[in-house]
């Protein structure tokens, strides 16, 4: 074998363990998103429900306490209907009673008048008196506990209102919190057209304004910069870098970071956006947004 052959078959090897590497890297970092949205309740990965599984459930969780409010309501209507009713009984036998009242006493002066007529009699009308006031006395205290039930019925009625007004609060409130938040809704919607972002981005594909400065040109066509994954920069975000010399910027070219650490990230520079304005120095800027 020549030695041309030699190095075509080292740099064969040599690839071929690069693109393996590579290869377990996409690998290791793949997300099924697919199985993050229709995984089950029950999976054999031991991992939580998918988001659809989870929106079903909270769906039937919200139709579930719908349905117990009608039903609460409901009972409370049906309860407050047996109270009008026996309320209304209550205030019928009230008034039967004050009739008969009316009437025992119409009968008792009939009976003093039949007393003054007829002496012989006496005893008689005496004893017919003594048991109508029995009978008085008994109505009388079929009158009290009737007015002891109207008053506990008209405690419950009252305790019932305030129960539904706190309900009627709750709600006034709860409408007022909603609309809140509708507010502000549409305020960050505004703030977020008003930047340039789409609603509707993942926030984490989102990279905010960052500026940093390239500390040191590492081999390999790697930099190493000032700012890391405490500047919310993370792996594959592409970066922009200019330099600033006699009060003017010259576009240098365009970075991929590679590996970050709190304070510093290791970035390879992209050939396809190279400038020819001149080679990425150190203390040369690098941002996420050009001016």
């Amino acid at each position: 074998m020549s030695f041309v052959g030699k190095i075509l078959t080292v740099l064969v090897l040599v690839m071929s363990v690069t693109f393996a590497t590579m290869a377990v890297m996409v690998y290791a970092t793949h997300v099924n998103y697919r199985d993050e949205v229709k995984r089950a309740a029950s999976n054999k990965q031991g991992k939580p429900a998918g988001l659809e599984v989870r929106f079903q459930q909270l769906t039937k969780e919200r139709d579930t306490l719908a349905l117990q409010l009608t039903r609460l309501k409901e009972a409370i209507d049906k309860e407050r209907q047996g109270i009008d009713e026996k309320i209304a009984q209550l205030e019928s036998q009230i008034k039967d009673s004050e009739q008969k009242r009316v009437d025992l006493e119409k009968e008792r002066r009939d009976l003093n008048v039949l007393k003054t007529e007829a002496v012989a009699t006496l005893k008689i009308t005496q004893d017919t008196l003594a048991q109508k006031e029995e009978q008085n006395q008994t109505l009388r205290e079929d009158i009290r506990i009737a007015n002891e039930e109207r008053r506990e019925a008209f405690d419950r009625i009252r305790e019932i209102t305030v129960d539904v007004l706190d309900l009627q609060t709750t709600k006034e409130r709860l409408e007022a919190r909603n609309s809140e938040l509708a507010v502000d809704r549409n305020r960050i919607l505004n703030l977020l057209r008003v930047n340039g972002i789409n609603p509707n981005t993942d926030p984490a594909a989102v990279l905010p304004k960052v500026d940093g400065e390239v500390r040191a040109v590492l081999p390999d066509g790697l930099i190493e910069i000032s700012i890391g994954s405490d500047d919310a920069l993370k792996k594959r975000d592409q970066l922009q870098v200019y330099r600033l010399a006699g009060g003017q910027s010259r576009y240098l070219g365009r970075v991929e970071v590679i590996k970050t650490a709190p304070d510093v990230a290791v970035c390879k520079i992209l050939p396809n956006y190279r400038s020819t304005a001149g080679a990425i120095q150190a203390q040369d800027r690098v941002t996420s947004q050009l001016e």
